[in-house]
């Protein structure tokens, strides 16, 4: 059985701002869609996502190695920097505009991935809330790959930033840690 521990966001910072390395982790996170429509500035859509991550991993790197290990291109990507978001430790960002913190994580192509939708305190299948037009025509777009759509479809992966006070819990080790 996992260990389950408590931790205040405080303590989360300290742990991540000392982050070396890379790990794998199991995130639950709950979070407004950014693909959602909005309605007087709140978006209508939430969402509970729980999924496995790896914790610091270098993004240029990690595009490098796919360019060249499973592409057999050469890996020349630059990363860019990031807009809007300062970056404390491999694994800890913090916003410029409201100086809150955020996790910084990679979630592989073929993550399980298990999201759960929210419209108005109620859950909702993607169905649903396409009949309700409450999801913004760019959640059904394609979007390009990382890399700045360098990398191919079936070696592509997602970057997450989710705010500390959005996480509810995560698992690295065999220990669940509850944030609060």
């Amino acid at each position: 059985m996992n260990a389950i521990e408590t931790l205040t966001q405080d303590q989360f910072v300290s742990y991540l701002l000392n982050f070396k390395g890379a790990t794998f982790a199991q995130l639950t996170y709950f979070v407004d869609e950014s693909k959602s429509r909005t309605k007087q500035g709140r978006k209508l859509v939430q969402k509970m996502v729980t999924t496995n991550v790896t914790i610091g991993a270098n993004y240029e790197a990690k595009v490098n190695r796919i360019l060249e290990n499973k592409q057999g291109t050469e890996g020349t990507f630059e990363a860019q920097g990031m807009k809007g978001k300062i970056a404390l430790s491999s694994a800890l960002l913090q916003s410029e505009k409201d100086g809150e913190f955020m996790l910084y994580a990679t979630i592989e192509n073929h993550a399980k991935r298990e999201t759960v939708y929210y419209f108005e305190g109620e859950i909702k299948t993607v169905s649903e809330l396409k009949l309700l037009d409450v999801l913004a025509p760019a959640f059904f777009a394609p979007s390009d790959t990382k890399g700045r759509g360098a990398i191919d479809k079936e070696n592509d992966f997602a970057l997450i930033s989710p705010k500390l006070k959005n996480i509810i819990s995560i698992k690295m080790n065999k220990i669940e840690y509850r944030i609060v």
